[in-house]
Formats: structure tokens, C-alpha cells, sequence
């Protein structure tokens, strides 16, 4: 989901800018050039890189200058940001920006993760949501984009990014929902009837409560979003799904959605529902890796896309070097350390040892070394002429990392 950000920005600017240029109107194409004066100002999901990093560096590479709230007021992880401040920073900066494109889960929630877990009621919820309407009365002519997600049902237990219980009746709540969505779709069988009965009695009804009563609220947040959407209080709304399991808590929350934004026009709102090494090698073969635009082989379809879309669209405002470099740098990262060296460290280092992929503790050191060891042979293999400067690991875990590099001779 999170590279989809990305995609989002560029869309939607883009499209802001193609009607300029069909209405006559070029000084929205040379700003957005970086020829004449403007500003965007960004909120990310998170403070992860894919989230925040990666999007900036990628639009500054056009000359467009964005401007992102400073690092303390972002969530860390489970710590949810200072949504307060931030709504504070948003108002005092909005007057000087042409374009604000805003996470609403960081600007009502506190970040990804925090939409998750938080326990925070209706009232406060509502407030922060109401905040939105005051953009533009500080800006009337600032143009407001909002990308949110619905909040994602795992398949698999595990509480690095959901609440401490997941971990032991994650699984049963998916099924649960799982099955909770067909039987309101009318479509459960009279043993899957059956199964219901079993495993509610087999999650504790505090867990169950917990859980869809913070589905619930984040609903009801997400509808007023569509609802601000809809009085062009917010110009833009793209609604992802965070995961896209045929039955689920979370499609179940979709087909309610569809019943308030059906009919909306694209131009208002949009919803959206990897690469391997063998593509890699074939491209490789045929010489093909140095003439692509853009590259993105990220964990879903829906990050790779939007990556590479987001990419793509922009590739003609960047200078070659820069693009030749962010390619590269899509190259390191997803295809060289997500599709082949995470895996081999994880089967080497980590497991051998008994340490958590998503918690390394006092072995990250060591884990850093090796990745940026390989990463440089894996450079050098495939003749990009790139140093690896830094690979870092923001979240102390194997699964995302920061690389920065320069070009050599």
C-alpha cells in the first residue's frame, strides 16, 4: 500500500496540471517544472522511508518543492503521532503551498500502525476529521488531496504491527470475519454456519469487541472523509484497501463504503483494489535493465504498481542522472535485497540463532554489515556503477531498509 502514496501524489498533480495546460494556463506546467514559485506540502502515512523518503526525493527530483512536517511530530511505528501539533503545522504552513496531499490515518489516527491499535472514541475522532474543513478556509485557493486506507484483517497472527492479541487469535479473527462477511453477503453454508458458532466461542468476547468496535469507528471516520469528499471540502480522495482477501473484515468495510461513494466521479475519487528474478534475468540478457523508466517489485501488487506508476509519470521532469539513480536505487533495494539477499540473511543469520526477523535486538549491527556488503557485490555483479553508501534498517527489522548510494566512474 505504501508505495501507492507515491503513485497518488503524481496522479494527482499530474492531472491537476494536464487541465492547466488544456485550459491555457502554463504557469501550472512551469511550476510544476519548478520554473516559477510553489509549494506542496506532504504528510506521509509514517516515517518509514517507502513512506516519507523515497516519495520526497522522488518528486523533488521534477524541481517541485515539497515541504514535510519535521521528523519528531511523525509516528514511530506504535507510537502514534502527535496529531495535535501536526494539525498545528499543517495550519500555520497551508497559507504559503499550492497543493496539500495529507495521510488522513496520520492526521486522525497518528500513522499506519496507530489506525490499528488506537483506542481513541468517536468524539476525538470527529474533531480531527472536522479539522480538514479548516484548510481552506485559512486557503481558499489551496488545492487539498487525501489518500486513507481501510484498516487491513491479516490472514496470519503477529502483533509487530497489530494489537498485542493478534499474535494468538489473529488467524481466528480473520476466519471470523472472514466468514461474518459471506453470511452477510448470504452465500455461508450450513457448515460454515456451524464454524462461526466455534470460533466466536473460541476468541474472548473482550478481544472480539476490541476489534470490530475500532473497525467500526474508523468506518464511520472513513465515511465523513467521503462525505468532505463529496462537498469538494477535500478536492481528491483515493481510498485504498490495505489487504484484498476475497472474503474479510476489510472487504466487508469496502462493500459498505461502495453503498456512499458510488456514482462519485473519478476526477474527485478513486479506490484502488511484483516482479521476480526470472523478468530481472530476461531483462538483463537482453540489456534492458539500463532503458527502463521506472522499476518498483515491492511485497504487493498494489505498492508495485503505484511505484512504478508514480515513477514513470514523472520520469520526463527529472534530469537523466537523477533517474538513472533512483532506478538503480529501485534495482538495490527490491530486487536485490527484497527478492533475493533478505531472504538468505533471514535463512542464514537470523533463524539459526532464534532471532525475530521483526525485532533483531543486539544482532542488527552485524545484520546491517552484512546487507550492505551484499548489496555492494550485488551492485557490482550487475554492473551498476553505484556505491552503496548506507543501508539502514529504520524500523530495527529485516523487512524495510534505506539505501543511499552515489555514482562512480
Amino acid at each position: 500500500m505504501k508505495k501507492i502514496i507515491l503513485f497518488c501524489l503524481s496522479l494527482l498533480l499530474l492531472v491537476d496540471f494536464s487541465q492547466a495546460k488544456a485550459n491555457g494556463n502554463s504557469d501550472k506546467i512551469d511550476f510544476f517544472k519548478g520554473k516559477v514559485a510553489g509549494k506542496v506540502l506532504f504528510v506521509p502515512l509514517d516515517e518509514r522511508p517507502v513512506s516519507l523518503d523515497y516519495v520526497t526525493e522522488t518528486i523533488g527530483g521534477t524541481g517541485v518543492e515539497v515541504i514535510t512536517p519535521p521528523k519528531e511530530l511523525l509516528p514511530n511505528k506504535k507510537i502514534p503521532a502527535n496529531t495535535e501539533k501536526l494539525w498545528q503545522w499543517v495550519f500555520e504552513n497551508s497559507p504559503q503551498v499550492d497543493y496539500l496531499v495529507l495521510s488522513s490515518d496520520n492526521m486522525v489516527y497518528g500513522g499506519l500502525i496507530p489506525s490499528r491499535i488506537h483506542s481513541l472514541d468517536i468524539q476525538t475522532l470527529t474533531n480531527r476529521v472536522a479539522n480538514f474543513s479548516r484548510i481552506k478556509k485559512i486557503n481558499p485557493k489551496v488545492k487539498v488531496y487525501i489518500f486513507t486506507t481501510i484498516m487491513r484483517s491479516p490472514r496470519e497472527g503477529g502483533n509487530t504491527e497489530e494489537p498485542d492479541y493478534y499474535t494468538t487469535y489473529g488467524s481466528k479473527l480473520f476466519q471470523y470475519s472472514a466468514l461474518l462477511d459471506r453470511a452477510d453477503m448470504g452465500t455461508l453454508t450450513i457448515e460454515e454456519n456451524k464454524r462461526i458458532t466455534q470460533l466466536q466461542e473460541s476468541i474472548p468476547q473482550t478481544i472480539r469487541s476490541d476489534w470490530f468496535n475500532r473497525r467500526a469507528r474508523n468506518l464511520n471516520v472513513t465515511r465523513q472523509l467521503i462525505n468532505l469528499n463529496q462537498k469538494n471540502v477535500i478536492d481528491y480522495m483515493v481510498l485504498t484497501r490495505d489487504d484484498c482477501a476475497v472474503y474479510s473484515a476489510s472487504h466487508k468495510d469496502f462493500r459498505k463504503l461502495q453503498e456512499v461513494f458510488k456514482g462519485m466521479p473519478q476526477s474527485q475519487f478513486i479506490t484502488f483494489p511484483g516482479a521476480d528474478n526470472t523478468l530481472m534475468a530476461l531483462l538483463e540478457k537482453e540489456k534492458l535493465l539500463p532503458h527502463l523508466t521506472a522499476y518498483s517489485g515491492w511485497n504487493t501488487c498494489g505498492n508495485s504498481i503505484g511505484y512504478a506508476l508514480g515513477q514513470g509519470m514523472l520520469a520526463d521532469y527529472m534530469d537523466i542522472p537523477f533517474q538513472k539513480k533512483f532506478l538503480i536505487t529501485r534495482y538495490l533495494d527490491d530486487w536485490g535485497y527484497q527478492a533475493n539477499i533478505r531472504q538468505a540473511i533471514e535463512r542464514e543469520l537470523l533463524f539459526p540463532l532464534g532471532y525475530d526477523r521483526n525485532n533483531l535486538g543486539p544482532l542488527e549491527g552485524k545484520v546491517k554489515k552484512e546487507i550492505n556488503k551484499r548489496l555492494q557485490t550485488f551492485a557490482d555483479n550487475h554492473a551498476f556503477k553505484v556505491k552503496v553508501l548506507e543501508a539502514s534498517l529504520p524500523w530495527h527489522r529485516t523487512f524495510n531498509i534505506k539505501v543511499e548510494l552515489e555514482p562512480v566512474k
